[in-house]
């Protein structure tokens, strides 16, 4: 269980903490007028990154632990940490999509 669905968690993580990252980007040129090229390369990687997480998401909910995989109730505490993580992220992605919403009316 471990050699398979962790990594995918911990990546799983790292692409949030990407999409976070960028969507500050994409926040700060709204805000500050950038061109409408550097707007599009952002929101471009923004879709790759939002795509790739989709996929993950996905193939987690789709795992099924073999017969032969025993349930290690340390790796099970660990995966419920990064649950925590994870719930957090999506919340301020959550909050930073309102407010580029916000934005991308006020400059339509």
């Amino acid at each position: 269980m471990s050699s398979n669905l962790l990594p995918l968690y911990h990546k799983l993580l790292r692409e949030y903490d990407k999409i976070l990252n960028l969507t500050d980007k994409l926040i700060y040129a709204l805000q500050t007028k950038e061109t409408e090229e550097s707007i599009n390369s952002l929101l471009d990687q923004r879709l790759r990154i939002t795509q790739t997480i989709q996929k993950m998401t996905l193939s987690l909910r789709n795992f099924s632990l073999s017969d032969s995989e025993r349930v290690d109730s340390q790796v099970i505490e660990q995966l419920k940490s990064i649950h925590s993580r994870l719930e957090e992220k999506a919340s301020l992605l959550e909050k930073k999509e309102k407010e580029l919403e916000r934005l991308a009316e006020e400059s339509a």
